[in-house]
């Protein structure tokens, strides 16, 4: 059995260099008040999520005519709940 260090978020918080350091050497559990919430470990290219974004040639995009900040504000009022 491999024994796990084990850290609090205010030692994370005032060392996070050297914490993260090690747990690039070995996994490191951060706990709140005693309770596990989280876990560092090695960077693993096997377990990397997802695929890089597209590269895109900005001149192939369409053009249009609404900023996307503006579409994108349309969308949350949209989305937004009702309440009865």
């Amino acid at each position: 059995m491999i024994l796990m260090k084990s850290v609090s978020i205010r030692e994370l918080h005032e060392r996070t260099g050297r914490i993260v350091r090690q747990a690039a050497q070995q996994p490191v559990i951060v706990t709140d008040r005693g309770s596990r919430i989280a876990l560092l470990k090695p960077y693993s290219e096997e377990e990397k999520v997802g695929r890089p974004f597209p590269i895109r040639d900005p001149a192939s995009m369409p053009d249009v005519d609404v900023d996307s900040t503006e579409l994108i504000s349309r969308d949350r009022l949209q989305s937004r709940p009702t309440h009865a």
